[in-house]
């Protein structure tokens, strides 16, 4: 069973998939706006990235494909899409994996039914939490398990900590990066850190919403998995946990 908080630190959860050889119209958003309006009524875009093109006489920069983004009225959900991925972004408040899930489920579906994908190239989740300790002194390896290690004699007080390690994954062929790096404190008194877990699963096979499914449940095992393993018991203290 999932331990459960009060307090759960998570400020940003991520799902991406990415797909080959679409065959949909990418002229007709109009149409995957109509279905997704309801919950995502705002939309803009952005370009994806920039081109630069040089001749003898001139240089141009163009922006290159644009991402489309959809957004909910809260602004706390995102959809973003272009002819070869699909992404939801969810920021806090976070109603936990299976709300989470079912967002994406029904957004994956119309952008199917839209454009076709043939192929399902790779899927990929991120969540990010933002930890905030009560105290501006205190000993990291009480709250962290991922943590430099400190030679003896020497104060295992840190102001400063940037910490990245790729992780073999509890589910095989899976790729796991799990970053801690700490922040300027917010209110006087507190101590600020981001951790933030990034899970990838590479696969190049033919479309299929039960194996992407599959890739996304085992994903979100994958980094709640190497939470739990990451945090000590004085971090649950912070979160509240529900016992």
């Amino acid at each position: 069973m999932p331990r459960i908080y009060n307090k759960p630190p998570l400020i940003e959860a991520l799902c991406e998939i990415k797909f080959a050889e679409t065959e949909g119209d990418f002229t007709i958003w109009g149409d995957f706006y109509q279905k997704i309006k309801k919950f995502y009524p705002q939309k803009n875009e952005l370009p994806r990235g920039i081109e630069f093109q040089f001749t003898p006489n001139e240089s141009s920069i163009n922006p290159t494909e644009f991402v489309k983004r959809f957004i909910s009225n809260d602004n706390a959900q995102l959809v973003q899409a272009t002819k070869d991925s699909l992404t939801l972004n969810r920021l806090s408040p976070y109603s936990g994996y299976e709300n989470f899930k079912t967002f994406f489920v029904d957004v994956l579906r119309i952008y199917s039914e839209t454009f076709l994908p043939k192929r399902f190239v790779q899927l990929s989740m991120r969540y990010v939490n933002q930890i905030i300790i009560p105290h501006e002194k205190f000993s990291v390896n009480d709250y962290f398990g991922l943590v430099p290690i400190i030679p003896e004699g020497v104060t295992d007080a840190i102001g400063s900590m940037f910490v990245q390690v790729q992780i073999a994954p509890q589910i095989e062929n899976h790729f796991l990066q799990v970053t801690l790096r700490s922040a300027p404190s917010m209110p006087e008194g507190n101590s600020v850190f981001f951790l933030d877990i990034f899970d990838a699963f590479p696969i190049n096979s033919e479309y299929d919403e039960n194996s992407i499914l599959k890739a996304m449940d085992d994903a979100h095992e994958n980094i709640e998995h190497v939470f739990e393993k990451l945090i000590q018991e004085k971090l649950r203290e912070v979160f509240e946990e529900v016992k």
